[in-house]
């Protein structure tokens, strides 16, 4: 995962459209149209997940999940990649939330995807989510919890 943003940074440089970052353990179930409807003021859309509503802990704690990420093929857009990229040569921190972190330095605004966008039907060790979805856009297969397991 530290190496999203490299490779983010890598496909901004390299194209001039907008570009989206999917988790490849990710299968998309229909069109994802917001992506194309994303307002011109967000450089950044991504899943913030409410832990009081996904967890039921009390936390008033939101998660910048990474694993549908869309990215403004912009100057601005460009500088925070390789910020995130630089920060996360230094730290083993998971690389959404560094990205988290400088987008809240950066007084970044996200534009929040849906939770169909992201959606994943289990919680860590396997328990059922206590938020269930219906029109699941993308799903996140949670591999890393696997192969976390088998190491």
């Amino acid at each position: 995962t530290s190496y999203k943003p490299t490779f983010a940074r890598t496909m901004l440089e390299k194209h001039s459209k907008n570009i989206v970052l999917l988790d490849a353990d990710c299968r998309v179930f229909s069109h994802p149209d917001l992506f194309n409807n994303i307002p011109e003021n967000y450089n950044f859309a991504a899943h913030l997940l409410d832990h009081d509503t996904w967890y039921k802990n009390n936390t008033h704690k939101k998660e910048l999940i990474s694993s549908a990420l869309f990215l403004r093929n912009n100057a601005r857009t460009l500088d925070l990649v390789k910020q995130w990229e630089h920060e996360c040569q230094k730290t083993t921190a998971w690389e959404q939330k560094v990205l988290q972190n400088l987008l809240y330095i950066e007084k970044e605004i996200i534009f929040e995807l849906p939770l169909s966008y992201c959606y994943i039907d289990t919680l860590p060790y396997g328990l059922e989510p206590h938020v269930k979805c219906d029109n699941v856009v993308i799903r996140q297969y949670q591999a890393s919890r696997t192969t976390k397991r088998q190491l």
